[in-house]
């Protein structure tokens, strides 16, 4: 009989056969036949599903989408996730638009057995917009099924509007002392893009007793200054952790329209406590997070500054500021040495970068293709500790991704650019 599909024998039974037989398969493909000697005989072929597969003939399938909403500044990293029977296949394409603007990048596969995961990266946009990205998948099936998935939304948002926390991401690890019950100094030095006006809003800190803390907003020259900018001083008030381990942050509202921008440093006047057995005096302390060669001490009266570089970490001091104008800048590590995202990005044929030098010397800012290839060198010399802006004009190379390298005295930092024609 015909048997439908691809189908394989797995055994044959013979009933009531009084002699024996000889007996094959017959198909199209052969040429034995079943012969039989002269009678009737009950015969069975039992047959089960072949393991040769059922063809592919869906398109890939949308699972999930993740990392389609960042601040402003912020690269986009996207996370996608899609099943098929076949497979997928990498690199994939998306295009998304931004300002009316359409532009492509790849998402580059990752491991996966049921579900298959592409990622890839939006670069950041310095103001808060929206915008939508469309995938192009495309199984491994013969002949190959192919889906476009979207559009999906993209946003690039603020952190706070027109605000920007200085010391974002400390984490209170407990208190440090500098001397048991002594007076002592705190400072964290922080900088400003100069090409805005700020003005401070916060001070977020955290301590071991119930002080008054004078404050104020200082500027920074190599080490904190005495002298407060403008009427930016104040007093913070602390309280003890909770069980002696929980320190607990304490906060005061700024009212002050004074600006600033540029280096500066936020300080505490921390006062003695009386000389209690078992007890010392101390504010919190980042263990974890905290950059101690920004963060700043000295024992009263008048002892030189020394900064925390010697411990890993750094004081727990926040400061919150906003700007006059409109936007938002990247958040900076207070200072140390930064390199900005190039602005416009993506670019045609030119852009801007900018950086922050914390520490005078020898400064080179060079331009990879991604084979590592050097492509330009911008800047390779001595320059001061201050804001640079160099321009880029790539009208004779291709279009496609870029890398951008800054080395200065304290730090080798790299980020990526894509150039569209």
């Amino acid at each position: 009989r015909d048997l439908e599909g691809d189908m394989e024998h797995t055994w044959i039974e013979c009933l009531d056969a009084a002699t024996p037989i000889n007996w094959s398969l017959a198909s199209s493909y052969g040429n034995d036949y079943v012969e039989y000697f002269e009678g009737s005989w009950a015969m069975r072929l039992n047959v089960s599903e072949s393991n040769i597969p059922v063809p592919d003939t869906e398109a890939p399938k949308f699972v999930s989408l993740d990392g389609t909403t960042v601040y402003a500044g912020e690269d986009m990293n996207l996370t996608l996730k899609l099943t098929d029977k076949s497979g997928v296949v990498s690199p994939m394409i998306a295009t998304y638009t931004v300002n009316g603007d359409e532009y492509t990048i790849q998402m580059t596969q990752g491991k996966g057995e049921s579900e298959f995961t592409f990622t890839g990266t939006i670069p950041a946009q310095d103001e808060v917009i929206d915008g939508t990205i469309n995938f192009t998948a495309v199984d491994t099936a013969e002949p190959a099924n192919t889906t476009v998935l979207g559009p999906y939304d993209l946003v690039w948002e603020y952190l706070n509007p027109n605000e920007v926390w200085y010391g974002e991401g400390i984490e209170k690890s407990g208190g440090m002392a500098l001397d048991s019950h002594s007076a002592f100094q705190a400072a964290v030095n922080f900088v400003l893009p100069e090409e805005f006006n700020w003005e401070a809003k916060k001070i977020i800190t955290s301590g071991a007793h119930d002080l008054d803390v004078p404050w104020k907003i200082v500027n920074f020259d190599g080490t904190p200054s005495e002298e407060a900018i403008g009427s930016l001083e104040g007093t913070i008030t602390t309280i003890p952790p909770v069980n002696f381990i929980e320190y607990q942050d304490c906060e005061v509202e700024i009212n002050d329209r004074t600006k600033i921008n540029g280096h500066i440093a936020l300080l505490l006047d921390v006062p003695a406590i009386p000389e209690v057995e078992g007890e010392s005096n101390a504010i919190a302390y980042d263990a974890v997070n905290g950059d101690g060669s920004h963060a700043w001490f000295r024992s009263l009266p008048n002892y030189p500054w020394q900064t925390l570089e010697e411990y890993i970490g750094s004081w727990y001091l926040r400061l919150l500021v906003s700007k006059e104008n409109t936007g938002i800048v990247e958040e900076v590590i207070p200072g140390n040495a930064e390199l900005y995202q190039n602005y416009p990005n993506p670019f045609n044929p030119s852009t801007t970068i900018k950086f922050f030098n914390n520490m005078s010397g020898d400064v080179k800012l060079s331009i990879f293709n991604v084979k590592g290839e050097l492509v330009s060198t911008l800047v390779n010399g001595h320059m001061s500790a201050n804001y640079h802006s160099v321009n880029f004009d790539a009208s004779n190379l291709n279009s496609g991704v870029y890398y951008y390298t800054l080395k200065t005295p304290t730090k080798s930092i790299t980020k990526k650019m894509i150039m569209v024609k």
